[in-house]
């Protein structure tokens, strides 16, 4: 994950590059760093998580190329992005 420009909604942004067609919302809050095994299904269920600004309460949830997810209590959003050399669908 790198920073970018500053989101002006959130104050700063992440990018999380992605590598295959999408990742599940938990296995995305884990490999970025902000919840640690275990922890990622009970933020999403206590909808402290939120997928392009909607509350987001599927734990499996498919996170997509382009989809900005944000986290109450951590600075900023991380964007997906399509990995250097993935394939565009």
């Amino acid at each position: 994950m790198t920073r970018a420009p500053n989101h002006p909604k959130t104050g700063s942004k992440h990018r999380f590059e992605l590598a295959s067609e999408f990742i599940t919302l938990d296995s995305r809050l884990k490999a970025v760093g902000i919840a640690p095994s275990g922890a990622a299904k009970a933020m999403v269920a206590g909808g402290e998580v939120q997928v392009n600004g909607a509350t987001e309460l599927r734990k499996t949830c498919k996170i997509r190329v382009g989809q900005m997810v944000y986290v109450r209590g951590h600075a900023g959003a991380v964007e997906v992005r399509a990995a250097v050399g993935a394939m565009p669908e």
